[in-house]
């Protein structure tokens, strides 16, 4: 869609007779995202970045609340604190969530993109933060372009009356250290002694989860491998141990043998189909859930297509022909790999809204932010 402001969005969606996910309205601001992550396909493959309004947003949602009763209204793109008129549309959205009685709230955001005047602004029960890596460092390995300084931004949220605090990681990331893994504890640390920097009566609560990386393609660590599941547990296990320490602090992870499969099933070419119908013949359903999982039918089923789970998991050479070559999101591989080599020497790449880069996805359409 090159034209995102006038691009036709339903204002009277069905409302469903069951829980769903998005069990409110959802309004997206943009299509994209400027800051280049290495780890995220979505970042790559929604590109260029086209946005809205914030007069058509607030329009959409108006019309969305009244035709739908729902009482809570979210906002939805890849980096929403990056969205350019974010705090003007906040401010018009609070005048019709008010009156109406409808909640407000953020998605994830972006460290250095959080100002106490958006969290002042939305419902003060808890905030989403996605730091993904512990140290500056690991950040700019995978071009997570924060500092150490941005976590102070959420002494704002603490300063207008929030004490719930979710924060996501990965672990397994290329050149990940034990000492990655510490600064995570850190910053648990360092935000347990923001909270009660001043005298608050209520304790603040740290929701700690943490995924394991898994190598996507059409990404600049398509070729990265991903680490053993002993790896995984000996990880999980050394992280549990370091925030058991903190109080305040509850820990979550994803599995190790999930995290496994997905990799599979992510880097796998026409081979897999053959995989994924022997598990399903013979009781793979619903794996999502975990009381259904599992994961020895499934390499049974590797086994008897005589398939490797483990050919998915191993580093690729920068020259190999991947099975994904054929698709094109508009972001060269030969973009990738030098971004791949950046990372590797723990070199960053701008935001694009600081200057193009030169990825080649404006070709696609037109970019707001050029």
């Amino acid at each position: 869609v090159k034209d995102f402001e006038n691009a036709p969005l339903p204002t009277r969606p069905l409302v469903p007779n069951l829980n769903i996910i998005h069990d409110r309205v959802v309004m997206e601001l943009y299509r994209g995202c400027a800051s280049g992550c290495r780890f995220c396909q979505a970042g790559f493959y929604y590109r260029p970045i086209r946005e809205k309004s914030a007069d058509r947003v607030a329009y959409l949602a108006k019309s969305a609340i009244d035709a739908t009763g729902y009482e809570e209204l979210s906002l939805c793109s890849l980096s929403t604190g990056d969205y350019s008129y974010l705090k003007e549309l906040i401010f018009d959205l609070k005048q019709i969530t008010d009156e109406r009685k409808v909640n407000l709230s953020l998605p994830s955001l972006r460290l250095n993109s959080f100002e106490g005047e958006i969290a002042q602004n939305s419902r003060r029960s808890s905030l989403t933060f996605a730091p993904e890596a512990g140290t500056q460092r690991l950040r700019n390995v995978i071009n997570k372009n924060i500092s150490d300084d941005d976590i102070n931004n959420i002494g704002k949220a603490f300063a207008v009356g929030y004490q719930s605090v979710k924060l996501y990681f990965m672990m397994g990331l290329p050149t990940e250290t034990n000492e990655d893994l510490d600064g995570i504890a850190e910053i648990c640390q360092r935000l347990r002694a923001l909270y009660y920097s001043e005298k608050r009566q209520r304790p603040l609560s740290i929701s700690v989860s943490c995924s394991v990386f898994i190598p996507k393609p059409c990404t600049p660590f398509q070729w990265a491998r991903q680490i053993t599941i002993k790896e995984m547990l000996e990880k999980q296990e050394y992280l549990r141990g370091k925030l058991r320490e903190i109080k305040g602090v509850k820990f979550s992870w994803h599995g190790a043998e999930s995290s496994k499969l997905e990799a599979a099933l992510a880097r796998g070419g026409e081979e897999l189909s053959d995989v994924i119908e022997e598990a399903y013949k013979s009781g793979s359903k619903f794996d999502s859930w975990s009381e259904y999982f599992d994961f020895e039918n499934w390499l049974s089923a590797f086994g008897k297509c005589g398939i490797d789970i483990n050919d998915y998991s191993r580093e690729y050479s920068l020259d190999e022909d991947l099975p994904w070559d054929f698709i094109d999101t508009g972001v060269p591989k030969s973009y990738f790999k030098k971004e791949y080599e950046k990372a590797l020497a723990g070199e960053t790449t701008r935001n694009c809204r600081n200057g193009c880069n030169g990825c080649g996805a404006s070709k696609l359409g037109r970019c707001t932010i050029i």
